[in-house]
């Protein structure tokens, strides 16, 4: 039997799914609830994206609970200034938390939307984990599996 890709989602991975049900995002967040990945966030990354789901008025926002409460995913608690400070010679310093997250879970993958700061060449580069684009993880997904 073969493992379970684990992901760490990027909170701008959660917001599309949750907004754009049948877009790539969307697509992640169904194959979680359906058993067929496993999502590993942190709690920076649920408050950035209960912050949002208010703010922005996401349509399907409380879908976020229910896959919350049905897949329990890991979530990695808080990171001390030291977790994060490792990750700014890549990223600015409000995503470090994401590399930390995806680093210090040992992610089988980081998920983003970011073009602007985390989907950059000298990123994906220099980290440790694969950095890839909802989009991108599907393509992959689906010619594994």
């Amino acid at each position: 039997m073969t493992p379970l890709p684990r992901l760490f989602l990027d909170s701008s991975v959660w917001l599309a799914g949750l907004g754009s049900p049948l877009g790539a995002a969307g697509w992640v967040l169904f194959l979680a609830e359906s058993g067929e990945i496993e999502i590993i966030t942190s709690e920076q990354v649920l408050a950035e994206v209960r912050r949002n789901i208010e703010v922005k008025k996401i349509r399907h926002g409380a879908r976020l609970d229910t896959i919350l409460s049905r897949r329990k995913p890991f979530v990695l608690p808080r990171f001390k200034e030291p977790e994060l400070l490792r990750w700014v010679f890549l990223v600015p310093p409000k995503d470090c938390h994401v590399l930390a997250g995806a680093f210090k879970s040992k992610a089988d993958a980081l998920i983003s939307f970011d073009k602007e700061h985390i989907l950059l060449p000298k990123v994906r580069a220099s980290f440790q984990v694969p950095i890839l684009s909802p989009g991108e993880f599907l393509v992959a997904f689906h010619e594994e599996n």
